[in-house]
């Protein structure tokens, strides 16, 4: 029978035996990790929503307060203009009203305007604001994503890999010249702190830009890129908007969106993507040192279930129970001398 000798038990398994354990162990693990990471997220999710709901809750429903305005307006109306008018009557000219309003808010489609939708499309902000309204392009839609995300994907990735290596070159200099350290340590996790103030300062920059662009809030403004940037895309803010909504198909509104729009969004989405990879890299450096200075500090005997035979002993074991024999060999040496 096919047989391997399993080093950490010290112990003769066959082979399709290893493999099961070995899979049945990893399986376990990972159903308790998801259940855990699942658990967690429910209730900072419930956490969260009652958060909200105690800020943002108001004491009338939007419902019972559409009902009130929807009388106050009917009432006020017909006492403005002395005339009597039904409700039915006075329902569709409301509604004619609100049409027209909603309509004059809405973005005519150019190539000024599709290359704003293919934008948000294929960075997965999706405001939102402009959205294909025909069959033939919500199908289109869907092919177009297609094959534009991975490009899109790859693209970001790229240049995200590119941020963090440009971070990470520069920790090492600053390391090596400025502070004369030979071997310098955690450099990882340095180039995420360093990464990360970066992407605090373009969310800043981005706030004050839209304070001063748009008069915008400071927090508006954060607020509005922050969606953009964690691809989240609400869309009831949307930065720059206001600037490139009333311009022409031309060739200075195209420039406009880059300069505006394009550029400046891809750049902080760079930094973004560059902040994760730095992530994951400083978590491996962790886990790596973690391992380290677990097989250093921790002295455990592993017994295998089948044979009882004991693992190995790792060499920090090996130099305590050694001390611990010439402690004991000591004493009795001089417990001897002394009855003598």
């Amino acid at each position: 029978m096919l047989s391997v000798r399993i080093s950490s038990y010290g112990c003769t398994r066959p082979f399709y035996e290893q493999v099961a354990l070995q899979v049945a162990k990893h399986m376990r693990e990972l159903v308790k990790k998801s259940l855990w990471r699942v658990t967690l997220l429910y209730v900072y999710a419930f956490l969260g929503g009652c958060l909200f709901y105690y800020i943002e809750g108001k004491p009338e429903k939007n419902l019972d307060l559409s009902s009130r305005l929807w009388k106050e307006l009917h009432r006020g109306f017909a006492n403005k203009y002395n005339i009597s008018i039904n409700e039915s009557d006075f329902q569709r000219f409301v509604q004619k009203a609100f049409d027209a309003v909603h309509v004059g808010t809405r973005p005519d489609w150019g190539i000024f305007t599709g290359m704003t939708f293919t934008i948000t499309t294929l960075t997965t902000i999706g405001y939102g604001h402009i959205t294909p309204e025909t069959s033939l392009g919500q199908f289109l839609t869907i092919i177009y994503c297609l094959v534009g995300l991975p490009i899109s994907l790859l693209a970001l990735k790229t240049l995200g890999e590119l941020v963090s290596r440009i971070v990470y070159r520069i920790v090492l200099v600053v390391e090596k010249k400025v502070l004369s350290r030979e071997r310098p340590k955690r450099i990882k996790l340095k180039s995420f702190i360093v990464t990360s103030v970066l992407m605090f300062l373009t969310l800043c920059a981005g706030g004050l830009t839209q304070k001063y662009v748009e008069d915008w809030t400071f927090i508006e403004g954060l607020y509005a890129w922050f969606a953009t940037l964690s691809t989240i895309g609400y869309g009831d803010y949307v930065p720059m908007w206001n600037l490139i909504k009333g311009k022409e198909d031309s060739l200075n509104g195209l420039w406009l969106l880059l300069y505006s729009l394009t550029l400046p969004s891809l750049a902080a989405l760079s930094v973004v993507s560059g902040l994760l990879n730095s992530l994951v890299e400083a978590l491996e450096e962790f886990r790596i040192q973690y391992k380290v200075c677990y097989k250093k500090f921790k002295y455990k005997k592993k017994t295998c279930k089948g044979c009882g035979d004991k693992e190995a002993m790792i060499p920090g074991q090996v130099l305590m129970r050694t001390y611990r024999e010439a402690w004991s060999k000591e004493g009795n040496k001089r417990a001897r001398s002394a009855s003598v």
